[in-house]
């Protein structure tokens, strides 16, 4: 099959050909899952607007609550990188070995290779086969998260690495010789399935096979742990081997989201480990660098180009890097960075505002051909987003700029393919696609492939004389041409059921990723409708009402055609919703659809039906706490306390729990003996990350009530609900049932991860 070729300036790219699935563009599966991928591409960037706009509400609140300056103060105790990794390397040396860690949990017998290999690696020097065995280990059925202790040696070792050899912009020598290659990766965001995929059709990383992560391997998939520890070992065991830039998810901002919200790697963390351990990797992120230059021809860099257009190249090197993402940046040097990890190519000329928040940006093509100038490379790779048409790379500006994204069937539910880039040491840069089979049907097929070795091996062991002897015993009784043609017709009836296996894994696959599209966007939606009930009732009231004023509908009837439900939802919403494209399931749990007037009843003109009846799916969804103390309170209508004020605290969660973090900040640590380990301690209680962190039913409330002040004043940045009528018993009362610990001090990290959105005819809560 062959590959088409783009070149500008003497940089040729060699380009897959669109498979016969992407061609066939008129199949209406395909069309759908093209509306249903550009639908949850609105969700995505609608995340990362209100991740800023929780900003501008964290900003308001700290100043009612006078402590906008907390983190500027200067503080003797203040810890400098260099503590934080003083502290991990005291925690690995307290941990217990890998062998230690594997008697809490005695392995099942199919796992004894995997315990053997971990326990392996606890040697005081990690052997050159550590990777290739973790690799191994991970493709066993039913895998277990890896060792803490690993985890912790191979964070620290990479981060004295790149302490000692690292900097913003790090240097990758081209390959020299045909025998050597460089392979630039896009997204992972945290599905094995796809690294693994890549460095089993690629080859796992070496000297002469160097890769470059570029970014955003954590969050939203369930495995970014496996992947960090994965290359970062390749690295440490073959150090250069495998360069690992910063992307705009490798962020304590996002990672402390819900992986629906555009997060999850803190909670990834919490489960398979603890609250040090999502420090050990913020450390890490904030010692990535967040570009890569290849030689005298590539800049790798996750997001882009900045604004800050005044010798960029040179401005990258010397940024500092070692903080953490700001999510409005201020200064040019965090405008720099903040650019670097969120910025997309447009193909307009100039700086544009971007779709994913007030402060990221655009850049179109003349802002390339000027640094490509001023720096003399000629090609800038990125990732970041889902290239369009579901490919796994995007060109823009003529093919000077590549997205490079490898997650393959994105999030679950894009379909999308992944792409890799490779870089020879002469001819063409060429681009590979692929679509990765789910995690573990690549463990079962490898574990397949293992035990179908281990029967030739068998086989070759047998004597050679007793093959021959039963081969002409078997020659003898069938015949060789009977036996050649019944061998022909298995082979034959084998490939028909492969084919009928592929069809049918490939209907199951859509199946299951519209599916997966389909629950992410329905908890969405009922989460915003939560969230913007007034506002939702208001638009559906007012359209009601026009209809009564026409003599269209009756005043009472509370009935809506469902086409002007569907706008007014979507509006209200901000979400563009195909409903054609979508499962009728979809409509169904959010509202009835009445296809035709009652008899007797004219509460609505025949014409205007399939109608639904608004205010039932207004009063359908909730906001309530898992805790059953909480559950089922609303003594009054459902946008009162405690509905609205829960609807609230559930939409502004992020603000909510940095503002209580900063003040949990405030109170020290009482002093104990030993100076060195309080301070070890205050960093491991009052870390803002802490399951258990704590504040006072003061400043609890105080908190909350800054949020509803804050919400109110911010009538311009978000739909204005009736926050002023939350009432200050209404806080209290939220302050009442919320968890505490033995002093009465309220638990806001488990009060808040409570929080779930109850559908009221549904007979289970739907967590979101």
């Amino acid at each position: 099959m062959g590959c088409a070729s783009s070149k500008e300036d003497g940089f040729v790219i060699s380009i897959p050909p669109a498979t016969a699935a992407q061609s066939r563009s008129a199949a209406p599966e395909l069309k759908e899952h093209t509306e249903n991928f550009e639908s949850f591409n609105m969700i995505e960037q609608s995340d990362e607007k209100s991740l800023q706009a929780a900003d501008k509400v964290l900003a308001n609140m700290t100043a009612r609550l006078s402590i906008s300056s907390l983190e500027e103060e200067p503080d003797d105790d203040e810890w400098t990188i260099e503590d934080k990794i003083r502290y991990m390397r005291s925690l690995l040396e307290e941990m217990r070995t890998i062998e230690e860690e594997m008697e809490e949990s005695p392995p099942m017998p199919s796992d004894a290779a995997v315990w053997n290999k971990w326990a392996a690696l606890d040697s005081p020097t990690l052997p050159t086969t550590a990777a290739f065995d973790v690799m191994d280990t991970l493709l066993v059925p039913h895998c277990p998260p890896l060792p803490k202790r690993l985890v912790y040696r191979v964070i620290l070792a990479e981060i004295e690495q790149l302490a000692k050899n690292g900097g913003g912009v790090v240097d990758v020598s081209p390959p020299k010789s045909d025998d050597e290659r460089l392979i630039i990766v896009g997204d992972t965001h945290g599905q094995l399935q796809d690294a693994l995929h890549i460095l089993l059709t690629h080859g796992k990383p070496s000297a002469t096979n160097r890769y470059i992560f570029n970014g955003d391997i954590a969050d939203r998939g369930p495995n970014a742990c496996e992947i960090f520890v994965l290359v970062l070992l390749f690295n440490v065991c073959c150090p250069g081997s495998v360069v690992v830039t910063r992307g705009n998810h490798e962020a304590r901002d996002i990672n402390e989201r819900p992986a629906s919200s555009g997060g999850g790697f803190r909670d990834e963390v919490l489960t398979k480990y603890d609250d040090d351990t999502f420090e050990l990797f913020q450390l890490l992120f904030n010692h990535l660098p967040v570009a890569a230059v290849v030689g005298t021809q590539i800049m790798v860099i996750h997001g882009g180009l900045s604004r800050e257009r005044a010798d960029p190249l040179a401005a990258l090197r010397r940024m500092k890097y070692k903080i953490d993402v700001p999510q409005r940046p201020g200064t040019a040097a965090e405008t720099l960075l903040f650019d670097s990890l969120w910025s997309d190519p447009m193909e307009d000329d100039g700086i544009q505002s971007g779709g994913r928040g007030d402060d990221t940006i655009k850049w179109g093509p003349d802002v390339t051909d000027e640094f490509l100038e001023a720096s003399g490379l000629q090609l800038v790779v990125r990732s970041h987003q889902v290239p369009p048409g579901r490919r796994g790379f995007g060109l823009h500006h003529g093919a000077r700029v590549i997205t490079v994204f490898s997650a393959s069937n994105y999030a679950g539910v894009c379909m999308n393919r992944g792409g890799v880039l490779i870089v020879p040491a002469t001819g063409a840069v060429s681009i590979e696609e692929h679509m990765a089979a789910s995690l573990e049907d690549l463990r079962k097929a490898t574990d397949e492939a293992i035990k179908s070795e281990m029967k030739l091996r068998a086989l070759k062991m047998q004597s050679p004389t007793m093959k021959r002897l039963k081969t002409m015993e078997r020659n003898m009784i069938k015949g060789w041409h009977s036996r050649a043609q019944a061998n022909a017709e298995r082979r034959q009836a084998k490939l028909k059921d492969e084919l009928l296996k592929r069809v049918t894994m490939e209907v199951h696959e859509v199946e299951r990723s519209l599916g997966g599209f389909v629950d992410t966007l329905l908890s969405t939606v009922r989460a915003r409708v939560c969230q913007r009930r007034a506002t939702l009732r208001a638009a559906l009231t007012r359209r009601h009402t026009m209809l009564v004023h026409m003599g269209r509908a009756s005043k009472g009837g509370g009935l809506l055609p469902l086409d002007m439900f569907r706008e007014e939802l979507a509006e209200a919403l901000d979400l563009r919703i195909d409903w054609d494209a979508l499962p009728e399931r979809f409509q169904t749990s959010l509202a009835k659809v009445i296809t035709e007037p009652s008899a007797g009843a004219s509460v609505l003109s025949p014409e205007l039906y399939p109608a639904v009846r608004f205010e039932a799916f207004i009063e359908r969804f909730h906001v309530e706490m898992r805790d059953p103390s909480m559950a089922g309170k609303r003594e009054s209508a459902p946008d009162t306390a405690p509905d609205t004020l829960l609807s609230l605290v559930h939409a502004q969660s992020l603000p909510l729990r940095k503002a209580l973090s900063l003040v949990a900040q405030k109170e020290k640590t009482p002093p104990i003996t030993d100076a060195e380990a309080g301070r070890w301690k205050k960093m491991a209680v009052h870390t803002s990350h802490a399951k258990t962190a704590v504040v006072s039913r003061g400043d609890f409330v105080a908190a909350v009530e800054a949020l509803v002040g804050a919400m109110a004043e911010n009538e311009g940045d978000s739909p204005r609900e009736a926050h002023e009528l939350i009432a200050h018993t209404q806080v209290l009362t939220l302050a009442e049932a919320a968890p505490k610990d033995e002093l009465g001090r309220i638990l806001f990290h488990q009060l808040l991860d409570s929080l779930v959105v109850h559908d009221v005819e549904a007979p289970t809560i739907q967590s979101i």
